[in-house]
């Protein structure tokens, strides 16, 4: 009889033990998810940025220097830099002839802007630069994360690639620098002890006059946007 009262309550008490577990972990799963950081950072975390460009800084043995401003951008792919190209175009149309008090005349649009070379150069150059990341040997991972690429190779139609813009600022003098442009990739991250999910790979430092050709229009909506704060 002691034996039965002890099983039923035993059996009463089993499934609370586990709906409270269940809910446990299920926080928990939730609470990790979202210290876990994709792409670039989330938004209002510099950090992440902040540390990426001040990695960068170190490698090129740059000293002496805090960062300014940083900021990131997503690139637009091959098929969509044109649309981003003629976008801007008619941006800078646009402001010319509000500043000339003048009638706004749509600009002609080309079939092919100059700076588009520039950028299918740039498409190719980091493609060989990261050829060792673009087919990962997930055998030789010990991380639950590259089970989830399947040995899957790297989709090099759908890049993760970003533009990373920053200023620096001297530290005796103040003397504030010039926008310095990066070119950024994202890859999958299988270190497990890593709280970003993406890992950051910096390609090389680009022309920034030829960055403004596509992304002028979202730099103008930061400045704007950091003036209101």
């Amino acid at each position: 009889m002691i034996v039965q009262d002890a099983g039923s309550f035993i059996a009463s008490f089993l499934p609370v033990s586990v709906l409270i577990w269940l809910l446990w972990y299920t926080q928990k799963q939730k609470n990790e998810k979202r210290n876990r950081r994709s792409g670039l950072g989330r938004k209002g975390k510099k950090d992440h940025l902040w540390h990426i460009v001040k990695e960068w800084m170190r490698i090129n043995g740059i000293s002496g220097l805090e960062i300014e401003k940083v900021r990131a951008f997503e690139r637009p792919k091959p098929h969509e830099l044109h649309k981003f190209m003629e976008k801007t175009s008619n941006f800078k149309a646009r402001a010319l002839a509000k500043e000339q008090g003048v009638k706004y005349k749509r600009p002609e649009i080309p079939d092919r802007y100059p700076q588009e070379d520039y950028f299918e150069a740039l498409e190719e150059e980091t493609k060989l630069l990261n050829k060792h990341l673009f087919f990962p040997c997930v055998n030789s991972y010990k991380s639950h994360r590259a089970d989830a690429i399947k040995k899957k190779d790297y989709d090099l139609q759908n890049r993760k690639r970003y533009l990373i813009v920053f200023k620096t600022r001297n530290s005796k003098t103040g003397e504030i620098s010039r926008w310095i442009s990066l070119d950024a990739e994202l890859f999958p991250n299988t270190d497990p002890d890593s709280k970003y999910k993406d890992k950051v790979v910096i390609n090389k430092e680009t022309d920034y006059e030829q960055e403004l050709s596509w992304m002028l229009p979202l730099q103008v909506e930061k400045d704007r946007d950091s003036k209101k704060r």
